[in-house]
C-alpha cells in the first residue's frame, strides 16, 4: 500500500462530491430523468471529472449511439465540488515526484481508480443511484490496463440488464 495517499479519504471526498453534483443535476433537470453519471479521469488518475446525461439528451439527435459513452456526455455541476479531491491528488504528485514507484500500477493507479468505484458502488448501495441509471469510471483516454479497470468497475457498479444493454449496445457502435 502507498503512503502517498489516504484512499479512505480520497474515496469519502469522492463519495460527498458525487452525491452532491448528482443531486443538483437531478434537481435542475427534473422532471427528466438522469440516466447515465461517470466519473472521468486520466491514466495516470490525476484528474476527475463528472459527466451526466438524461433520458430528453439521449432521445435528441440520435443521441442513442452515446448512451453508454461518457466522453460524449455533456451535462455536469460546477466542478467546486471536486476540489477537495483535486487537492488531495495534486498532493499525491507533489509527493509522488519524490519517490521511484517499481509498483506504480499496484500502488497508485489502482487503488486511486478503485477509490473512485467504490465511492459510486456505495452510493448505488445506499440508493442515491436508481437501478436504471449506468455509472461508469473511466480514462478518457485510456491504455489497456485502464480499459481492463474500466470493464471492472462496469461489471461492479451495474446490474446484469444495465451490462447486457451495454453490451448490446458496444457491438452495435463500440
Amino acid at each position: 500500500m502507498s503512503d502517498l495517499i489516504d484512499f479512505d479519504k480520497l474515496k469519502s471526498l469522492v463519495k460527498d462530491a458525487v452525491k452532491t453534483t448528482f443531486t443538483n443535476l437531478q434537481r435542475i433537470h427534473q422532471p427528466d430523468e438522469l440516466l447515465g453519471y461517470a466519473l472521468c479521469t486520466d491514466d495516470s488518475v490525476m484528474t476527475l471529472y463528472h459527466v451526466a446525461m438524461t433520458q430528453q439528451w439521449l432521445s435528441q439527435d440520435d443521441n442513442t449511439e452515446f448512451e453508454f459513452s461518457p466522453v460524449e456526455w455533456d451535462l455536469s455541476d460546477r466542478d467546486v465540488h471536486f476540489k477537495g479531491v483535486a487537492t488531495l491528488l495534486a498532493a499525491r504528485l507533489e509527493l509522488e515526484d519524490a519517490k521511484l514507484y517499481e509498483n506504480y500500477l499496484e500502488e497508485i493507479i489502482n487503488p486511486t481508480f478503485n477509490a473512485f468505484v467504490l465511492a459510486l458502488l456505495e452510493l448505488r448501495q445506499e440508493g442515491v443511484f436508481a437501478k436504471n441509471v449506468f455509472l461508469s469510471v473511466i480514462s478518457t483516454d485510456p491504455s489497456e490496463h485502464m480499459l481492463e479497470l474500466e470493464s471492472a468497475a462496469n461489471r461492479k457498479l451495474n446490474s446484469a440488464e444495465l451490462l447486457n444493454r451495454f453490451n448490446d449496445w458496444h457491438a452495435r457502435f463500440g
